[in-house]
């Protein structure tokens, strides 16, 4: 099967930009200093990237059926995804123990699952549950692929409810809009709006409308944040939600962009299938990584090093730990 170049360059840098994320933990304590400032510079520039590991998770697997059966389908998700899940957990969760900064008040099997399945080892692993459940869907959304009508309708239901409609409730203090919450995963309008992205032909004009919408609402969300958070001396987390709309129309610009950048034709295809098959690992272990750097680099959390060089340090050790894991007799199984 033929590699789709700009699916490799969004999966590489939804990647780099958790990893930028991780390492702007900054963002999150609200000083008033340049640095802050900056910091929520890279929140907003990166806070695409889950959004966009979903949205390529449906470009190319929501039409599995012409590829393979569900059986099929469930079995090499299986194995990609929730093996590794769950070895990293306990792997992490045993290092906590041996460490005694333990959690776990006892060893009893429900509370060892519940650490593991609660993502309490390593907080980030949420994704896990997270996309697995979108897979059991999949195999209903896939139905829908010849009727994309039914699909853009999931989409803009979603989007006009959970993405526009409670989010303003809460800024306008009108609770009572969260009753219409649709009763589905929020995070589902990502994989069937990578599909359907993927599969529409967007001519010029509306592809400048949405990289024009883009760069409002990122502008309006870091305007509101540094203003609010200024006002309230806490960092202002009203759109720091994946599924607000600051979410949904900044990954739709950040896809729609990269597949019709002419660049990516031009990189390699080779290198970059090989770095691409390295980001469910890096995601794994980056930030096992970053709990090592300080002390091994002497370099402090909150500098400007941190935050704009060892992204690029912690992603490169990564790629390369992953690359030699995957020549490893049976550990290859659980480095995806």
């Amino acid at each position: 099967m033929t590699r789709i170049k700009y699916f490799d360059v969004l999966n590489i840098l939804a990647c780099l930009s958790v990893v930028f994320l991780h390492h702007n933990a900054l963002v999150h304590g609200w000083q008033a200093s340049s640095a802050w400032a900056q910091a929520l510079i890279v929140e907003v520039v990166c806070y695409w990237a889950v959004p966009v590991f979903l949205m390529l998770s449906g470009a190319t697997l929501l039409d599995y059926r012409k590829k393979y059966d569900t059986k099929t389908f469930f079995k090499k998700r299986f194995v990609r995804v929730l093996i590794p899940f769950l070895f990293w957990s306990s792997l992490l969760l045993v290092k906590q123990c041996l460490q005694n900064n333990t959690f776990l008040p006892d060893y009893h099997f429900s509370t060892v699952i519940n650490a593991i399945l609660g993502y309490q080892a390593l907080e980030i692993y949420y994704f896990f549950p997270l996309i697995l459940s979108i897979y059991l869907l999949f195999p209903i959304l896939s139905l829908l692929t010849e009727n994309r009508k039914i699909l853009w309708y999931i989409c803009i239901s979603i989007f006009a409810c959970d993405s526009i409609i409670i989010p303003l409730g809460g800024v306008m203090d009108i609770n009572s809009l969260a009753a219409f919450r649709l009763p589905i995963e929020t995070m589902l309008i990502y994989p069937l709006l990578g599909y359907l992205l993927s599969t529409t032909n967007i001519s010029r004009k509306q592809r400048f409308l949405i990289y024009f919408s883009a760069i409002v609402v990122s502008v309006f969300r870091y305007a509101w944040t540094y203003h609010y958070s200024c006002i309230t001396g806490a960092t202002d987390r009203t759109w720091f939600a994946y599924q607000s709309f600051c979410g949904v129309i900044l990954a739709c610009g950040i896809f729609v962009f990269f597949k019709y950048l002419n660049l990516c034709n031009n990189l390699s295809a080779k290198l970059l299938s090989l770095l691409s098959s390295c980001s469910l690992g890096v995601y794994l272990i980056h930030r096992i990584i970053m709990e090592y750097e300080p002390d091994v680099f002497g370099v402090e959390i909150n500098g400007n090093n941190w935050r704009w060089i060892f992204p690029f340090v912690t992603y490169f050790i990564c790629i390369v730990i992953v690359l030699l894991l995957k020549k490893t007799p049976w550990i290859n199984k659980v480095v995806p």
